[in-house]
């Protein structure tokens, strides 16, 4: 009986407030904001619904923000560069948001980038976690022979200092890259695994922001630091940085799409499925997102760094955008 009468009340709340707020809202990842803004522009051209309000707040945060409950005080959708976790959907479904679907958008690399003589050199996955690893001396004790220069690793890679900007911790990169270079270059076994996931805390690792943009200038003022960054921001600022390649390739559309580039990762965006029923232009605006227009192989978002996906996989992710979100 109770659980009918809360019921009862979230859907009166909802119906009331139904038009309160007349704007799409997205929160979410850093990597995909230009994205959405670009989609954004292109659905207020029609000039039928407000534009949407657009916040990069990064995954993590974004990801809070959407699971802590349903109507138009919260979010409509995260853009998330990685997977919500098993954790944030039980915290998703405490605060009533029970259902809700998983779009893939395309695809992303992690990019480590420079403006000096480190562009173009290759790092193993092994080199990134001895680098960033708070056991990554030669004995592999905590904070013991930590190597402060690249050459300390790999006598192949140049005598300059170890000097690298990581995401924030909010940032589904950051996490990104835990999975895919931490975990899989590091060297202890698993009974030991949670050692892998460690970073270092000392002056060679800066913590970034959300604001890719402000990492440019610093690159470019330092040649020994390397950023790292999704491939979409690599892409649109070539002339003044340059990759490393990890394991011998470099990030491109072509490695990445094919997953020979060993950072490759699929982008989301994850849809409050009863929102769909009271924001104005919820539905257009997913439509518009997930078009071949917008994702297609010459896609508008292709030509901002977006990966895209194989016909097959967006025939998939528009019939989501079109018909799951409707199921109860």
């Amino acid at each position: 009986m109770y659980k009918f009468i809360l019921t009862v009340v979230v859907l009166l709340n909802l119906s009331v407030n139904a038009f309160a707020r007349e704007n799409v809202k997205i929160v979410g990842s850093s990597t995909i904001f230009p994205f959405s803004n670009t989609v954004a522009d292109y659905f207020d051209k029609e000039d039928i619904f407000p534009e949407p309000i657009i916040e990069s707040t990064g995954s993590g945060d974004g990801i809070n923000l959407f699971c802590k409950g349903i109507g138009i005080e919260f979010p409509d959708i995260v853009a998330s560069s990685r997977r919500v976790t098993e954790e944030e959907i039980h915290d998703c479904k405490k605060n009533g948001v029970n259902k809700f679907t998983e779009l893939k958008i395309g695809y992303d690399g992690i990019a480590f980038v420079t403006s000096g003589d480190m562009a173009g050199k290759i790092l193993t996955l092994n080199n990134i976690w001895r680098a960033l690893s708070p056991y990554g001396g030669p004995n592999k004790q905590r904070n013991v022979g930590l190597p402060q220069v690249w050459s300390e690793i790999d006598e192949d890679l140049p005598e300059r200092a170890i000097k690298v900007i990581l995401p924030p911790p909010t940032s589904g990169t950051r996490a990104s890259l835990i999975e895919l270079a931490m975990q899989k270059g590091c060297l202890f076994q698993s009974s030991a695994a949670a050692k892998c996931d460690q970073l270092k805390e000392d002056s060679s690792i800066m913590e970034g922001t959300e604001d890719d943009f402000a990492l440019t200038k610093y690159l470019e003022e330092d040649g020994d630091v390397i950023g790292v960054v999704g491939y979409s921001y690599l892409s649109s600022n070539a002339n003044s940085i340059s990759a490393l390649s990890i394991d011998g390739i470099l990030p491109s559309s072509e490695t990445i799409q094919k997953r020979t580039y060993p950072l490759s990762r699929p982008l989301f965006l994850y849809v409050k499925n009863r929102h769909v029923e009271i924001i104005p232009g919820m539905e257009e605006f997913l439509f518009e997102f997930t078009s071949d227009a917008a994702l297609g192989t010459k896609g508008y978002l292709i030509n901002k760094g977006l990966v895209p996906m194989t016909n097959d996989e967006l025939k998939a992710e528009s019939y989501k955008a079109t018909s799951e979100i409707y199921e109860k």
